[in-house]
């Protein structure tokens, strides 16, 4: 087992998870949980478009959350995430065919392209997604979905 696959090994065993950080060329990051789905029986997550401590953060809490039986589907809306109260998350499926590309390890670790997953899309400020009409400008193209 290489160094990365022991360290996922290890996290998962002792916190029930990991948290899988990927910096990409052009200075973004994105996340995703790794053992989730292992150790609860619940879709994985990803997140991307925020610093790399709040997708720690943010996976972290997701774990925190399953953990102690709090269940997010597809749809679900999560606004206690965020200290601004107007910040919303919606939480969308990803397809079984995007999962070697942006859950790599995931797919490697459990040997699975299917094992479920979620991605959490963030609104601006004012409460609007992206996509919708008067989304923050200086945030667009951050989230991949």
């Amino acid at each position: 087992m290489d160094p990365v696959e022991q360290r996922i090994h290890d996290d998962i065993a002792k916190y029930g998870w990991h948290v899988m950080l990927v910096h990409c060329d052009d200075g973004s990051t994105f996340g995703y949980t790794i053992g989730i789905h292992q150790t609860y029986g619940k879709p994985e997550l990803l997140m991307c478009g925020l610093s790399p401590q709040g997708i720690h953060a943010f996976c972290n809490k997701y774990g925190e959350d399953v953990k102690s039986g709090i269940e997010y589907k597809a749809g679900d809306l999560a606004g206690h995430w965020f200290e601004n109260e107007k910040v919303k998350m919606v939480f969308i499926e990803i397809h079984d065919g995007w999962k070697p590309t942006f859950l790599g390890k995931l797919v490697d670790a459990m040997n699975d392209n299917q094992v479920p997953a979620l991605q959490a899309i963030w609104s601006d400020e004012q409460g609007l997604m992206p996509l919708m009409e008067g989304f923050n400008p200086d945030l667009e193209g951050k989230q991949f979905f």
